[in-house]
């Protein structure tokens, strides 16, 4: 397990330094603001390990599935743990279920329930703790997908015992959508995917939620309305705030900083600056190298909120881009979709 990080604090230290993260960063608190961090930090670097073991079981079943699937792994960003935090009061930090998470793509629904069947049919020594079937009932928000959190268990170790770690499975169809509404939401500046902000904004996304899950023949938000009417909804709204045309305007040039492609590069730093309208990608070969670096950059952009950073863990660069459309700001498969259906 060298080069793995494990936790150095107590699941009270932990809960402590989460407390602390809820209130804003002042002049006055500013030493034990960086403690605190520094707490959180550790806590989520040390899923890496039990990540990693998780996610290339998800990559052995979803190739058996889908050859093209697309399979990535990320540590939450610590914006997006710290405003967990302060949008609800009863969350422990020791607690919060997707520090650590990977991802799945597949071609469609049948390969979803596919994958979760040989989860459902597997021997892992890891617990599941918690699985929700987002497709089979949609959040009201429209999200759609499956979750399944597991706590990691091991014979050898209880270094990274009880870690939980998320796995998500979606279909192209719902990874379109749901990258959609997090690009809309980085340019309207409020959270569209924790359901806040504009409400035509949200209502345009629960009405192409539904109008998708048409084309999928599952279940959907508008259940009671028919087939045509959420279309003439979802025309409707796109015609009074232009929805569609303003996704299609957002783009975000790119530069891969690396001195060349490497195969060996299985790590990705992605940042996003809006100011510039431009993705910066860092390649790595090295896990330690790419961490140490990701809580530099995080640390360094912790109060610019145009500034966005993430490290995702990958076959290759064109599975990162795949999965992480937001960060280049790429409405393409969307807009595909979308026109589809509105025609």
């Amino acid at each position: 397990m060298s080069g793995w990080k494990t936790c150095n604090y107590s699941r009270g230290e932990i809960d402590r330094a989460g407390q602390v993260l809820r209130g804003k960063l002042t002049h006055e608190n500013f030493s034990q603001y960086i403690d605190a961090y520094s707490v959180m930090d550790n806590w989520r670097a040390s899923h890496s390990f039990p990540l990693n073991t998780i996610q290339m079981s998800l990559r052995r079943r979803s190739k058996n599935v889908d050859r093209s699937a697309d399979i990535v792994q990320r540590l939450k960003r610590a914006p997006s743990v710290i405003s967990k935090l302060r949008r609800y009061d009863g969350m422990l930090l020791s607690r919060m279920q997707d520090l650590g998470g990977c991802r799945a793509i597949l071609g469609g629904v049948a390969d979803v329930y596919s994958v979760r069947e040989q989860y459902r049919k597997s021997r892992d020594r890891h617990d599941l703790a918690t699985e929700k079937d987002y497709i089979a009932e949609p959040q009201s928000s429209g999200y759609r997908g499956i979750h399944l959190i597991y706590k990691y268990r091991s014979d050898r170790s209880n270094a990274y015992n009880d870690h939980r770690i998320e796995i998500q499975l979606r279909s192209r169809i719902q990874h379109a959508w749901a990258t959609a509404v997090e690009i809309a939401g980085v340019y309207v500046r409020t959270p569209l995917k924790s359901s806040i902000g504009p409400t035509e904004w949200l209502d345009f996304f629960k009405f192409a939620s539904s109008a998708f899950s048409i084309l999928e023949n599952t279940p959907r938000v508008h259940q009671s309305e028919s087939e045509a009417e959420i279309i003439k909804s979802l025309k409707d709204i796109d015609k009074r705030i232009d929805a569609r045309n303003k996704l299609s305007s957002f783009n975000s040039a790119h530069d891969y900083i690396a001195q060349s492609r490497r195969k060996s590069d299985t790590h990705f730093i992605l940042t996003l600056d809006l100011s510039e309208q431009k993705t910066f990608i860092e390649a790595f070969d090295n896990f330690s190298i790419a961490t140490s670096r990701y809580s530099d950059l995080e640390k360094k952009y912790i109060d610019n909120a145009m500034v966005d950073v993430v490290l995702v863990a990958a076959e290759n660069i064109e599975s990162a881009t795949h999965a992480y459309p937001n960060y280049f700001v790429d409405t393409t498969e969307f807009i595909q979709i979308l026109d589809g259906v509105l025609s």
